[in-house]
């Protein structure tokens, strides 16, 4: 069956932000509504996310800032099994993340 693919790029690293209190609003999260607006799409219509896990942090710390989770729920949300393969309503990196399929400097996805 044929489908639609778009992507969805974002490029903002909380992980370079350690110490900015979690509560507050930065930069992706002021940009993703707009991102997804561009893209035409809403956070609902994700099917699978991959996102750059060069730290342990980056992964929850993204799904809160780019609105799948709220914030400070991001380590709840993948516990809960929300992030798993295949029956998680948003897996995450299915191709095994930086750890799982190799770390070259960010450039396998």
């Amino acid at each position: 069956m044929p489908g639609k693919v778009k992507v969805l790029k974002m490029v903002w690293d909380p992980a370079v932000q350690p110490n900015r209190p979690r509560n507050r609003v930065n930069g992706a999260a002021a940009m993703a509504p707009l991102l997804f607006g561009v893209a035409g799409i809403r956070r609902c219509d994700v099917d699978v996310a991959l996102i750059f896990d060069h730290f342990t942090m980056a992964v929850p710390l993204s799904l809160e800032q780019y609105g799948f989770c709220e914030l400070g729920a991001g380590g709840h949300f993948i516990e809960s099994g929300a992030t798993r393969w295949p029956h998680g309503s948003l897996p995450v990196n299915t191709h095994g993340g930086s750890n799982g399929e190799a770390f070259v400097h960010g450039l396998n996805h």
